[in-house]
């Protein structure tokens, strides 16, 4: 007997072309039931990261207040960050400003810097120049941050945090769209 016959039966029983049909969907329904019943990602750590994962923190809900922290974290990590704003939002800043989610503060505003943010233009002559920014400000922020690290991936306010990547930070009355500058990962006391 022969694999597929004179007629294109596999083994003289079913159609090949009916077969590969049969097997597409069976691997399709399969995979999507894989899909569906796999467990989250984020909620197992990486066997590749040689950081540990801490506490599961809740996402945070960004709010603004004065109050220090009623609970001192586990592990600060001080996130600086770098944005181009108008005065209007550089003025709102305050060090001291904190970022709360769930009753619990998940970030301090602890080093401001604002200075006039420069762009570059081309003089009349073709030369490409560093000029400074009519009115925009350039923000330096450093946050002392209790981080989420669920996974082994440091996230902040629901978003993955790496040096050089676009993060938004939320406070209150303003939000900014920054460039992490630099992640410093030391467990440092709770700021008073």
């Amino acid at each position: 007997m022969d694999i597929i016959d004179d007629e294109g039966n596999l083994f003289g029983l079913i159609n090949i072309i009916d077969a590969l049909v049969v097997l597409l969907v069976l691997s399709t329904v399969v995979a999507g039931i894989a899909l569906v019943t796999e467990p989250d990602e984020q909620s197992a750590p990486n066997a590749t990261d040689t950081e540990e994962p801490s506490t599961e923190q809740p996402t945070p809900t960004a709010t603004d207040t004065e109050e220090p922290s009623t609970e001192p974290p586990r592990l600060n990590v001080s996130l600086t960050v770098e944005s181009t704003v108008h005065p209007s939002v550089a003025e709102t800043l305050r060090v001291g400003a904190v970022i709360r989610g769930d009753n619990a503060t998940v970030a301090e505003l602890t080093t401001l810097d604002i200075s006039q943010a420069q762009v570059t233009t081309t003089d009349a002559d073709g030369n490409i120049r560093l000029v400074e920014h009519p009115t925009d400000k350039r923000v330096r922020l450093v946050l002392a941050v209790v981080p989420d690290t669920t996974g082994g991936v440091l996230m902040f306010q629901g978003q993955t945090v790496r040096v050089g990547e676009r993060v938004d930070i939320t406070f209150t009355d303003v939000s900014l769209d920054a460039v992490v500058r630099d992640i410093d990962r030391e467990s440092r006391s709770a700021a008073t």
